[in-house]
This record gives structure tokens, sequence and C-alpha cells, in this order.
């Protein structure tokens, strides 16, 4: 035995399975307890030494009730579910550093949309900053949904000449992206495809001369 939970402020009722990160430190999650009585993000040696709360969940904005585990991205960060809470309270898409800094939820399930409603499982995902998960409930005929998410790159212009205009893409190492342009945000055509090498990519567009009004999006594939 490497670690009791404590109950309510400690976190109770573990339900995921740990993920191991690098460094052979394990992460999971508490359905339960906490500050708020709705669940942890937490972390622990394999000795059971340090153990610490990353978040501990208060149902709006941020969710509540994570029943699924923890996803360790390849940008080092961990992704994860929550079953309620939110904007609807309808579950969280959510992402915490390891040291638990940068909590932020990346998205509110609606259950009225069509995106379903109440996450219980973990997330999968092989290509960079995409995501696979199932929801419980909701959906077309109310039965659950399996979904997609995609964590955009940013796009930056970097400068422009009389011939052309470049662009720099930052997103996750060895992500994969459309480059599209369009004069007019309806109609839009493929420009280039790049792979992020260590999550930066750029591109050139010869056909953005001086007086010419562009726009440009990069779609994760």
């Amino acid at each position: 035995m490497i670690h009791n939970f404590t109950g309510y402020y400690g976190g109770l009722s573990p339900e995921a399975a740990l993920i191991q990160g690098g460094d052979g430190t394990l992460y999971g999650t508490t359905v339960g307890g906490g500050t708020n009585g709705c669940g942890t993000v937490f972390k622990v040696s394999t000795n059971g030494s340090s153990f610490t709360l990353l978040h501990t969940f208060s149902n709006s904005p941020d969710g509540a009730y994570p029943y699924g585990g923890l996803m360790l991205a390849s940008d080092g960060a961990l992704y994860g579910t929550t079953s309620s809470g939110g904007n609807t309270n309808a579950g969280t898409l959510f992402k915490v550093n390891p040291d638990g800094s940068g909590y932020s939820v990346l998205y509110h399930f609606t259950g009225t949309n069509g995106d379903g409603a109440n996450s219980h499982a973990s997330l999968v995902g092989k290509a960079a900053g995409v995501f696979y998960g199932t929801t419980l409930n909701q959906g077309t005929h109310g039965f659950g949904t399996i979904f997609r998410f995609a964590l955009s790159p940013t796009l930056e212009l970097v400068g422009s000449k009389p011939a052309a205009l470049q662009g720099t893409v930052t997103g996750f190492s060895d992500q994969s992206c459309l480059i599209q342009t369009s004069t007019n945000l309806i109609d839009w055509g493929e420009l280039t495809h790049l792979v992020l090498t260590n999550g930066i990519g750029q591109f050139t567009d010869s056909a953005a001369t001086n007086g010419s009004r562009r726009f440009y999006r990069a779609v994760v594939q």
C-alpha cells in the first residue's frame, strides 16, 4: 500500500486507472473529495511519497466528478474530462500541467447540440493535439456519443513584402495541419500542408501581394 486516501479534503473514490509520467510519477483522479467535494486531480511518487492534489474541482465553471483518468499528451500536459459541472452541467474537457499550474477548460459539453454529456471514460489519441473520447448520455439519439477534439495551433503572420507573405504556425510537436486561405471568410482553398516539427512550421503565400486581402486558418488533420 503506497497511499490511503483520507476522504473529503484529501480526495476519495478513485475510479480510473493511473498513468505514469516519464519520471515515474503517478497521476490520477478521484471522483469525490477535495475542497468542494467535486473531485480532484492528484500525483504521487511510486513509493507513496509526495502525494499532491494538483486541482480540486468546484463544479462551475471547471467541472465536477472526473470518473475518467488522465492522458499525458506530447506537450507534457495532462488532459481529462469531468462527468458533470461546467457551464451547462454536462461536463468538461480540461487541461492541467503536471505541477498543477495552468488549469483550463478546453470545452464545455452542452448535452443539447449533439456533442453528448457526462463523459465517464479516459481520453485517447496518437495524433499530436487530437483526442478521442465518449460521453455516457445525450447526442442525436440520447444514448451517448464518440467525440473527436482537436487543439488548434496558433497562426501568426510574421512579415510581408511586395511578392509574398510569410506565416508561422505553433502547436504540438509533429502536429499535422492544413493551411487554408480565403479572400471573403466564406470560400477557403488549400495553400499548403504542414507537419509542425518541434511544434513549429512556416509557410509562404506568394499570392499575398500589397493591396490584396487574405485570410488564413490552420485546420488540424
